[in-house]
């Protein structure tokens, strides 16, 4: 048995690498249009308006369970009156993140302690919505 933490067990494993690192864009990306959202007071079913989607369309993006593309990015943030920067750097250069996770609490955070790398991740092309706790209102 080693003092590695469960966390540095499984950042040796490179697939479980890949999919944190998928997960943690697309946290990015839904949880900052979830925000705008709900600091500019705009409803799901109003942005599918101005984007001409449905809202369930929106749902699967907000949510998590779509595989947008960046295109889709660019045309909600530009309905939504804002625009996207967009930044690659080395892993072992962690950017300075206080502006997006600052308003993280502790419930939120701790969601990744349960991660397992054993799991089976649903398909990116699912139409189902998430429930419970991952379900996020409209």
């Amino acid at each position: 048995m080693t003092n590695e933490t469960l966390y540095e067990e499984y950042t040796q494993d490179k697939e479980f690498e890949r999919l944190m690192a998928q997960e943690d864009l697309i946290i990015q990306v839904t949880e900052s249009f979830c925000k705008i959202l709900e600091n500019e007071n705009i409803k799901r079913k109003d942005l599918a308006e101005l984007l001409g989607k449905t809202k369930g369309f929106i749902s699967q993006i907000l949510n998590g369970t779509s595989n947008v593309t960046l295109r889709t990015i660019s045309d909600i943030a530009q309905v939504l009156g804002h625009r996207v920067d967009f930044k690659i750097h080395k892993k072992n250069q962690v950017p300075k993140r206080d502006t997006f996770y600052q308003d993280w609490d502790e419930n939120t955070l701790g969601r990744f302690n349960n991660i397992n790398p054993s799991d089976d991740y649903p398909s990116t092309d699912s139409a189902t919505e998430p429930e419970g706790e991952w379900a996020l209102a409209s």
